[in-house]
């Protein structure tokens, strides 16, 4: 077993850094949840499909249209509100946390293709 005096001390920007980002993440989340607690499930649900028309529009304008820093904004804008909007869902419907397990599955599926050089 380790002795404690081994572990170096923990350089004091990271462990800020860890301890802004855990305070930031719950802020989002409790923001997120009184969003959910304030316009209901269904609300958010149907902002939700909104977003990710939005995102679905930018996308095609982007690769459709030529280059366009403004287009570019805009497609990143919109990732950001699914983004957004996708944690609400998780809130709404993943009660269980089953989302990020299904997540792991997906990507160790993901990187077996890739591995085996096979297609998508």
């Amino acid at each position: 077993m380790k002795d404690f005096r081994d572990i170096p001390e923990p350089n004091l920007s990271t462990v800020q850094n860890k301890l802004n980002r855990a305070r930031q993440q719950d802020l989002w989340g409790s923001t997120l949840q009184r969003a959910i607690d304030k316009w209901g499930a269904e609300t958010q649900t149907d902002k939700a499909i909104e977003e990710i028309g939005e995102l679905l529009q930018a996308i095609m304008k982007h690769r459709h249209k030529p280059y366009s820093e403004e287009r570019h904004a805009n497609l990143l804008e919109e990732i950001a509100d699914v983004e957004i909007v996708l944690e609400q869902l998780r809130r709404i419907y993943d009660d269980h946390d089953t989302v990020p397990q299904i997540k792991v599955v997906k990507m160790f599926r993901l990187i077996k293709i890739l591995d085996a050089g096979g297609a998508y």
